[in-house]
């Protein structure tokens, strides 16, 4: 196998020239050394993957060397001479001095497989020392369409020499790229300033140390991040934007990633429906929000955070827009003096909220649930866990209680006008509140603790009232007491 990987001399020497494999027959009359070496693989397994190396390739990835791009477009233009498309294998790190164009037209009998550009060893990938994009397509957009793509890079690393380039992966030309086993390393890998991205996926990659925003798009459709390690090294304003008003952040879900040491935000998205952040370990994120989700021309709908871990991170977690069902389950936030800003809420900004509901979420340090910013939500908060000195010392600038001039604590922002609110397991003491409510003349008419329920508007006194009305013992702590 090892002539096979490394292009051994055991095949005929290799042309400097580019010129691809354009048929069997044809490879063995001609007599070139290129296409007879791919011929040959082609007879031992028709499903072979094509090299570069083939195509006269340096595979040094040192500039010095010469560019490995004309050889790179060979392999990859006899690749996609098949229906579907053979796999092209990358042995070395391939220096590309401009764009290597992969034509797909999407919506055609091209598209119904993925290109796939497998990597072999710890060197395989392409590295650039200028500011371009490393894949581009000849196929132009349409408005706001990319219409070329179904790529698969499988064990591939992308890289510069710079953090200061301003170098892609992808051109704004691509839709259904899948990033699996691959590295990132002083490299963005898009940004589609006038497209839509869509179904482009990280699969088990590690991404460090890029510049401003990882991948950023007008809108997305099915971004994904599974099982990877983003580590940003303090640097980067952002890892992931779909900004667009056009088209919404639909689909998009982050699952069992660690992250951490991020200069900005993890996500940034725009009209956001069937988003999913779950079972991810954040760590020292140095500007919050942590994920900004804000409506544009659509209201949020349908986002679940469920089993995350925050440690040291700059918040809010969640910085919300106008929003329909938010549920937040069993995450553990946990901050102390490490902490990067004083702002540790899981939810913020949270204007028109029609349903937030949180479910055995877990506080620690100075953490806090929710700021509510107007009257204009229904939320349930269940099973929520505070620990850490402010569990019971409850405080004027603690965000998820407000505090009046008597002492008393009420749900929120704005405890007027709260259509509803549920509260169990808070973690209070007996003697300290849970909750106040006040009528729409402010004044405070209810207080929760654990061990009562204190309605304050009604009578002080029993006498008079038939058997079964309420009534308030002011002389036994405002206890809510029944006549006989």
């Amino acid at each position: 196998m090892g002539f096979i990987i490394d292009g051994a001399s055991a095949l005929p020497p290799v042309k400097t020239d580019s010129t691809p494999a354009i048929g069997l027959l044809d490879e063995w009359a001609a007599g070139d050394a290129n296409k007879l070496r791919q011929s040959m693989l082609d007879l031992r397994d028709g499903s072979w993957q094509t090299n570069p190396m083939y195509y006269g390739a340096k595979g040094t990835g040192v500039p010095a060397d010469g560019s490995d791009t004309a050889a790179v477009q060979a392999a990859v233009n006899y690749c996609l001479s098949f229906t579907p498309p053979k796999a092209m294998l990358v042995t070395h790190r391939h220096y590309l001095a401009s764009s290597v164009n992969i034509d797909r037209q999407v919506g055609t009998i091209c598209d119904v497989s993925q290109f796939k550009i497998n990597g072999y060893g710890d060197n395989a990938g392409f590295y650039a020392t200028t500011s371009i994009n490393l894949f581009s397509s000849t196929i132009n957009i349409v408005g706001g369409d990319p219409k070329s793509g179904g790529i698969t890079f499988h064990n591939i690393g992308f890289s510069t020499d710079s953090i200061s380039r301003t170098t892609y992966v992808l051109a704004e030309k691509f839709l259904r790229v899948k990033f699996i086993n691959c590295t990132f390393t002083l490299i963005k890998c898009y940004a589609y300033a006038t497209c839509y991205a869509q179904e482009i996926d990280w699969t088990s990659c590690k991404i460090t140390n890029w510049p401003d925003v990882f991948a950023a798009s007008q809108g997305c459709f099915g971004g994904y991040f599974m099982g990877c390690n983003i580590f940003g090294q303090g640097n980067g304003t952002g890892l992931y934007s779909a900004s667009g008003t056009v088209y919404s952040a639909t689909g998009f879900k982050m699952i069992g990633n660690i992250i951490e040491t991020i200069g900005g935000y993890i996500a940034s998205l725009t009209g956001c429906a069937g988003v999913l952040i779950q079972a991810n370990h954040i760590e020292s994120i140095q500007a919050g929000p942590l994920f900004s989700l804000w409506s544009g021309s659509l209201r949020n709908r349908s986002i679940a955070f469920i089993g995350n871990y925050c440690l040291f991170y700059a918040g809010p977690i969640v910085d919300c827009g106008p929003s329909d069902s938010i549920v937040s389950i069993d995450n553990h936030v946990t901050t102390d003096a490490n902490s990067l800003a004083p702002n540790r809420t899981m939810y913020a900004s949270m204007a028109q909220v029609t349903s937030l509901v949180s479910i055995g979420d877990r506080f620690t340090g100075t953490a806090t649930l929710v700021a509510l910013s107007d009257a204009a939500h229904a939320s349930t908060v269940m099973g929520v866990t505070r620990a850490g000195a402010a569990t019971d010392a409850w405080s004027d600038v603690d965000l998820h209680m407000t505090k009046d001039s008597t002492g008393h604590f009420g749900f929120g922002g704005n405890p007027t006008g709260v259509t509803r609110a549920t509260f169990f397991g808070e973690g209070q003491t007996s003697g300290t509140y849970a909750g106040g409510f006040l009528d729409s003349n402010g004044n405070l008419i209810a207080l929760f603790r654990n061990d009562r329920v204190c309605i304050l508007s009604l009578p002080t006194s029993s006498a008079g009232l038939p058997s079964g009305a309420l009534w308030r013992d002011s002389a036994d702590g405002n206890t809510v007491k029944a006549v006989p």
